[in-house]
């Protein structure tokens, strides 16, 4: 980030969300929007404004506000219907009170995986609204259904707006409607996820849990097969992996006497002692010490004529590089691009460490491993100039050929990337320590509650479209399997439904998880624990729970959702605005044997839920 950029310019106040937009583009811009816009005040002229008024207060006293566009405010309207390129950064929270959240996005998949007790960067100031997509975690998971008319073709469908891109988004917290809609099918397809919210009832509001509801209904004149898979990668350890830890997960089917489930767990640490010499020093494939970049080829002006000796021009200080050089992307400034491509090598060490700061845009400065010419793996900075150690773990891939690329694609602030001190070695150079002690441990369920007709532990690290098959997502496979890290393993479910000319059916995915170890940095480092953890032993009791008692859970929720906006004669508008006060009290953590959320909804969350004021 430029000095410059430090130093704002028309805003003063030390959180300023402006964008790199100057003032007078911006006014421009906003010129331009208006003009298109209906007028609903003005026009205005000196002698609009009292002459008692401050000079610099240019609130008119009358507004000349037009009478359609004020008798707009009280009407009822109709709940917002949202689509096309809006539902790229469209999501809502979900997740129980103080038990961590996620993000039901606008084609109903799952985003932002906040439920492992710290809360990743999610862009400062305006920077998420900005991105083009919902920042913070994702996982592989979503849903798929195959439609078998009588006498008719099969069609095999992702839920989601490649396999729907007229899908639309109605969001009424804290229940999220999905409708797949597709006029050239015979089954008419929803969605209604959410997580228990009932008024004046927080226990049950405070569940770490998610509900997913299909409902399909069969609009033609003949009879429909349908099949409806979903999947999911193992949770847990999600964090671990990132930081380069080690440790292993297992996954298992699971029939109860009704549902079926997919078992998430993490298994402890093995110990194996170290034998003397084993552990051999590691070798320094690339320290950036040269005048130039040596075998390395590099494109674009970001790269400039050789590594960096430290601090570019106009940058803000760099620190935490090893000797005189690095690789500093900063040259010429934040606008330019680029990118450094390594020699060929062999892996032969199971991790990669190096350096690393600068921007965080993970999809557009980052530094990457290429195996056989695919990614495999990437790291960003974190939107400062100070260089920390990461780690790769390429255990299953030694012995195969590789190239690193550092990449610089971005324009604007923190549009670089620094990168030093790349080794090959047979530990990460700080790992995150004993898997069991993380605070991504723990377990997690995946449960059809009415019951699977196929389920598979293991349908490959992603589900591309060859695995949406009966040998994949909509077919049976393996019972357990155990693996080690950084592995990822897809799972999967599915349901076979009949359905008569006209015939409706539901089919119930719930996720549910236990994370109990939460550790608090201020003003003491110290384990505290999730309330939830005192209720369930893991995810399997919570997912107990929320099974036992669903038609009761599910009914109470819709209840507040239909009190609140359907038995309402307040504008959908104003409702809808309004109703965004509860979600801020899902964002905190419940900790020990008290219930402590921390939030931002004190108004409506008193009223809705008092046992939670503190």
């Amino acid at each position: 980030m430029s000095k410059r950029s430090q130093q704002p310019t028309e805003c003063q106040t030390p959180d300023c969300c402006c964008s790199g937009m100057s003032r007078r583009d911006f006014l421009a811009a906003g010129s331009a929007a208006a003009a298109a816009l209906p007028i609903i005040a003005g026009p205005f002229t000196r002698t609009s404004f009292a002459a008692e008024l401050d000079p610099a207060h240019l609130v008119p006293v009358d507004k000349n506000l037009t009478a359609e566009w004020t008798r707009s405010l009280t009407a009822r309207g109709e709940p917002t219907v949202w689509s096309g390129d809006r539902l790229t950064v469209l999501g809502m929270p979900c997740g129980g009170i103080g038990a961590g959240q996620m993000y039901v996005t606008g084609d109903g998949t799952l985003a932002c995986w906040h439920i492992y007790n710290h809360t990743a960067p999610l862009g400062r100031n305006n920077q998420g609204y900005q991105a083009s997509q919902l920042p913070g975690i994702r996982l592989q998971q979503g849903y798929a259904v195959r439609i078998k008319p009588k006498g008719g073709k099969t069609v095999t469908k992702r839920l989601d707006k490649t396999g729907f891109p007229n899908v639309a988004f109605i969001g009424q917290y804290p229940i999220s409607r999905v409708l797949y809609r597709d006029e050239s099918l015979p089954v008419k397809i929803e969605m209604a996820a959410f997580s228990p919210f009932i008024p004046l009832n927080a226990l049950d509001s405070a569940l770490p849990a998610t509900i997913m509801e299909f409902t399909l209904k069969n609009t033609s004149a003949a009879p429909v097969e349908v099949s409806l898979a979903g999947w999911l990668e193992n949770p847990v350890g999600v964090a671990t992996v990132r930081a380069s830890g080690e440790g292993r997960r297992k996954q298992t089917l699971q029939q109860m006497d009704v549902r079926t489930d997919i078992a998430f767990s993490g298994l402890p640490t093995e110990r194996k002692p170290e034998i003397e010499g084993e552990v051999k020093e590691p070798e320094v494939f690339a320290d950036f010490e040269a005048q130039d970049y040596q075998q390395w080829k590099a494109e674009g002006r970001a790269l400039g004529s050789g590594p960096a000796q430290g601090t570019l021009s106009g940058q803000q200080r760099v620190t935490g590089f090893v000797g005189k050089g690095l690789v500093n992307t900063y040259a010429g400034g934040d606008d330019t691009t680029g990118r450094l491509i390594s020699p060929e090598f062999t892996i032969t060490r199971p991790y990669i460490n190096f350096l690393v700061g600068g921007g965080a845009d993970e999809k557009k400065v980052y530094i990457r491993l290429l195996v056989g010419g695919k990614e495999v793996v990437r790291a960003a900075g974190r939107d400062d100039e100070a260089l920390t150690w990461r780690s790769w773990n390429v255990r299953k891939h030694l012995g195969k050929k590789a190239r690193i690329e550092i990449v610089d694609d971005a324009m604007g602030s923190w549009g670089h990337l620094n990168v030093d001190q790349i080794t090959f070695a047979d530990r990460p150079h700080r790992g995150p320590g004993e898997f069991e002690r993380q605070q991504d441990y723990g377990t997690v369920r995946f449960s059809l509650l009415d019951g699977a007709d196929a389920g598979s532990v293991d349908v490959g690290e992603a589900v591309a479209d060859e695995q949406l098959s009966a040998r994949g997502v909509f077919g049976k496979g393996k019972k357990e399997i155990v693996y080690d890290l950084p592995e990822v393993k897809c799972a999967s479910l599915c349901k076979n439904l009949s359905l008569a000319p006209g015939e409706e059916k539901r089919v119930r995915f719930a996720l549910a998880w236990h994370f109990p170890i939460r550790r608090w940095a201020f003003p003491h480092y110290e384990d505290l624990g999730n309330y939830y953890a005192t209720r369930f032993s893991d995810a399997g009791a919570v997912m107990q729970y929320l099974a036992a008692n669903y038609e009761r859970l599910a009914s109470e929720t819709r209840l507040y959702c239909k009190t609140y906006y359907d038995d309402s004669t307040l504008p959908h508008w104003f409702l809808s605005a309004s109703a965004r006060r509860p979600p801020f009290s899902r964002r905190g953590r419940s900790t020990g044997a008290r219930t402590a959320v921390l939030g931002w909804g004190g108004l409506l969350r008193g009223h809705l839920h008092p046992r939670l004021e503190l």
